[in-house]
């Protein structure tokens, strides 16, 4: 099944709104980080990406934490990069109730 880019279009729009607003509803409303965001920033500062018990990918992605602290507020990146991996499984999951169901309306977007 071919997806058009018209019918993207409503997803990608509802996919970044729901990211961008929840990015700057944490910002501005949590005054605090939770634990696991200092504990991915001390292994990005070590370069230990993480243990076996814990996943590799959270320090890879706290890296440009460290080089851009004094452009980009540590919380803000923090959300940020969360409710980008979040839109990106969203997006991932529309298309696939869109391959299954064949139909926008299951698919959530009209």
């Amino acid at each position: 099944m071919k997806v058009h880019n018209s019918s993207i279009m409503p997803a990608l729009f509802f996919i970044v709104f729901y990211a961008i607003a929840w990015t700057f509803a944490s910002y501005l409303f949590d005054p605090s980080v939770p634990y696991d965001a200092i504990e991915a920033l001390n292994w990005a500062s070590n370069y230990e990406f993480g243990s076996p018990k814990n996943p590799y990918l959270v320090g890879a992605v706290m890296l440009p934490a460290l080089f851009f602290n004094k452009l980009i507020p540590f919380d803000f990146y923090w959300y940020a990069t969360h409710f980008l991996a979040i839109s990106i499984g969203m997006f991932g999951i529309w298309l696939l109730s869109l391959r299954l169901f064949y139909c926008h309306v299951m698919a959530f977007f009209p």
